[in-house]
């Protein structure tokens, strides 16, 4: 458990990278990557005392939450560079055969148990971004 652990933390450290490089965040994708700081803070502290398996359950927290900002970061990205067709584009890149880092995602969110209600917001928004990846955005109403 330990060495799972350990494996998850560097990945979490390397989203965390992709994270600060991409600047100023939306309010958004700040609240998430604040969740997922606070998950990896707890992890380490639950590491630190030995406690493994429950430095994994929140490095698990923490991950999701940093692909879900990642994610939004890059669509962002996709969407300022070429418009909304470049999203579209970018999203469907994501769908391609299994494998992929969308159904990588979704696999991990299968996966996961939630044990606290933090846990399963967590999870809730990873599903609901997996979930909006390959459709077309709902029709906003005119204000």
């Amino acid at each position: 458990m330990r060495d799972r652990a350990q494996a998850l933390f560097g990945r979490c450290q390397g989203l965390a990278t992709k994270i600060k490089a991409a600047g100023q965040l939306d309010e958004a994708l700040q609240g998430m990557a604040g969740q997922a700081v606070r998950s990896l803070t707890m992890a380490d502290q639950a590491f630190g005392q030995g406690l493994f398996a429950v430095a994994y359950d929140r490095l698990v927290t923490a991950t999701v939450l940093a692909e879900s900002v990642v994610l939004g970061i890059e669509v962002g990205r996709a969407y300022r560079e070429a418009g909304e067709a470049g999203a579209r584009r970018y999203l469907e890149s994501l769908r391609k055969p299994a494998g992929t880092k969308l159904e990588a995602l979704i696999k991990r969110l299968d996966q996961t148990s939630a044990k606290t209600l933090a846990d399963g917001a967590a999870l809730a928004e990873g599903y609901g971004m997996a979930n909006r990846g390959g459709r077309e955005p709902a029709a906003q109403p005119d204000a």
